[in-house]
């Protein structure tokens, strides 16, 4: 009878050591999604930020074929860029001369 009992303490030991190691799996693998999400949001920052500085520079090399060919300055003074991370939307706004 005592050979049953500390079978079964051996397989409830067993069962608590397997338990705690998938805990211990569980929180590797959440700290590591954790991680990557960390990543791919500097990432997308990064390349949002990328995308604002190209289009402002587009804006000024429009606006010097403006001069150029009218002799008017387009006025991008209070140009705006926004990105709207969420959905991805980019909205320009200036004001050409009329």
């Amino acid at each position: 009878m005592s050979e049953e009992i500390i079978e079964y303490e051996e397989d409830i030991v067993e069962d608590l050591e397997l338990a705690y190691l998938k805990d211990d799996d569980m929180q590797s693998i959440t700290k590591e999604s954790s991680e990557k999400q960390k990543t791919t949001l500097n990432e997308n920052e990064s390349q949002t930020a990328e995308l604002e500085q190209v289009m402002t520079s587009g804006m000024q090399f429009l606006s010097g074929l403006f001069k150029m060919s009218t002799g008017k300055d387009v006025g991008l003074e209070n140009q705006q860029i926004k990105i709207n991370k969420e959905t991805g939307e980019v909205t320009m706004t200036f004001k050409l001369p009329v």
